[in-house]
């Protein structure tokens, strides 16, 4: 699924919508290739020139990033726990 399938709405979506995660997960093997492309010397698929530097290290941050939501609890079916003060009462 690409992004432009996905119906996301926001860093929330981003965070706890599982349902597109197949489109992040689309969009780190792309920043994958980007960026071996980039090792290789490899030409780019929209300019047909060699990938920049740039365009290199944007897709290093996208990997790296996407890459961390996608092994973020959220997507492991564990909600991030809150800072809950323990209750006094129930002191084991």
């Amino acid at each position: 699924m690409d992004y432009d399938l996905a119906d996301a709405a926001g860093a929330g979506d981003a965070f706890f919508n599982r349902e597109i995660a197949p489109a992040d997960r689309t969009l780190v093997n792309s920043a994958n290739k980007v960026i071996q492309k980039s090792r290789e010397g490899a030409l780019d698929n929209i300019k047909g020139k060699p990938v920049s530097p740039e365009t290199a290290s944007t897709a290093k941050v996208v990997r790296g990033f996407f890459g961390w939501i996608l092994s973020a609890p959220a997507l492991k079916g564990e909600l991030p726990k809150r800072n809950v003060k323990p209750d006094p009462h129930n002191i084991k």
